[in-house]
């Protein structure tokens, strides 16, 4: 493995007295596909954009570090992180129609990262942008330039976010939910073109979703988060083949490949309103192996195997 572009370090980042994420650190290498995992309202979504010092008031980084190329971005003035943000890390957003501005063409908003990173003059800008759509598979790229957000298809508009995301020749890219409300085909779409731009680039990819085919179809390593809290990482073959943690195991018994007399199998109860209240495990009010007393303390770390790590008290005796 080559060193890591991107380093992040106990990240903990709180509304109030809330711990959205919760002392989160994970490593992510050139040309490597991380898939960050879990339930709607586990932490994914903000971690990214913690990642970007893009936190939503009255949201706040707390403490941590986040390492891009050894630096720390958290330790970087607001101006000179316009030129990483963008530039050295970009984000594709998991909803193009809102994250588009509605009242310019694709074309400008494309030229604007260009200009804006690579320093180019506006008809250079043009040209970049035209290319941009023409490496992201969309047909009559000149055309399709010149017009707005609301003239193109759904999947048109996810790979305008793409051409936009990766305008700027980004050494890691972070897609939220990037086939979002698409259809299974335009989705198997959307993500043979982000392997196939990150295979001519070299780019690490942190893929964020919920959708576990979409982890063992694109990603490396998988980093499972529920409640703010990293609960088991492992390589995407370890993790399905061997899940230790009762979360995990949950999520994929959830799976309607593993459905029981043709029902799907449930995780039962609901997340967290208010992560990061909770000293031990978040999951233990709904994990039917927690024991009072010992589930609500601080969590170990444990070791499963080469790079399988999952934070659990009852995973050293699986069958107490």
């Amino acid at each position: 493995m080559s060193e890591p572009i991107l380093e992040v370090q106990d990240l903990t980042v709180a509304f109030g007295g809330a711990k959205v994420v919760d002392s989160v650190s994970f490593t992510l290498a050139p040309g490597e596909t991380l898939g960050i995992v879990g339930e709607s309202g586990s932490g994914k979504s903000m971690t990214a954009l913690s990642l970007l010092r893009l936190v939503p008031e009255p949201g706040k980084i707390v403490s941590g570090k986040i390492l891009l190329g050894g630096q720390d971005l958290l330790a970087l003035p607001e101006k000179a992180l316009r030129g990483v943000r963008g530039g050295k890390i970009a984000m594709i957003f998991q909803d193009p129609m809102t994250s588009l501005n509605p009242v310019f063409s694709v074309g400008e908003q494309i030229a604007e990262v260009v200009r804006l990173h690579r320093r180019l003059g506006r008809a250079d800008a043009k040209n970049a942008a035209i290319e941009a759509l023409r490496q992201v598979k969309i047909p009559d790229p000149a055309r399709r330039a010149r017009q707005f957000p609301h003239e193109l298809s759904g999947g048109m508009r996810q790979r305008v976010m793409i051409a936009i995301a990766l305008a700027a020749e980004p050494q890691v890219l972070l897609a939220d939910e990037p086939t979002t409300a698409l259809d299974v085909t335009v989705q198997a779409q959307i993500l043979a073109l982000i392997r196939e731009l990150q295979k001519e680039r070299g780019m690490a990819v942190v893929m964020i979703t919920h959708d576990l085919g979409v982890v063992a179809e694109t990603c490396d390593r998988v980093l499972v988060l529920y409640g703010g809290k990293v609960l088991e990482q492992a390589s995407a073959s370890d993790l399905f083949a061997r899940p230790v943690h009762p979360y995990t195991r949950g999520l994929l018994a959830s799976l309607p490949e593993n459905a029981v007399d043709g029902r799907l199998v449930a995780i039962p109860g609901q997340p967290p309103l208010r992560p990061g209240l909770l000293a031990g495990c978040p999951f233990a009010p709904r994990c039917e192996r927690a024991r009072p007393g010992l589930c609500d303390t601080p969590l170990p770390r444990v070791a499963v195997g080469d790079g399988h790590t999952a934070f659990c008290h009852r995973i050293e005796a699986p069958d107490a």
